[in-house]
């Protein structure tokens, strides 16, 4: 996960043995307030969630096609680094 974060220049928030939290480089031409990925990990899952927050900092519900956008995009990334791994 902190390869993908680095790759991707985004910052490690927090990281324990089953948790990480990633933060997006914000950009003053964003249209939001932030952006959060959350990565959980258990024994056989992994749980990625993306959340984008908007004026006072209350999740917006309007940014969930790019949300699961970036989802989708983390998954891939981390399907290319396990078969990179692998061979």
């Amino acid at each position: 996960m902190e390869l993908l974060a680095s790759s991707n220049n985004w910052n490690l928030e927090y990281k324990t043995e089953n948790l990480h939290i990633l933060k997006p480089k914000y950009s003053f031409f964003d249209m939001h307030g932030g952006q959060e990925i959350y990565v959980l990990y258990d024994k056989e899952y992994l749980f990625i969630r993306c959340v984008t927050f908007g004026a006072y900092f209350f999740v917006s519900p309007f940014h969930f096609v790019s949300n699961r956008k970036t989802e989708l995009n983390i998954l891939e990334q981390l399907k290319e680094l396990k078969t990179l791994h692998n061979n």
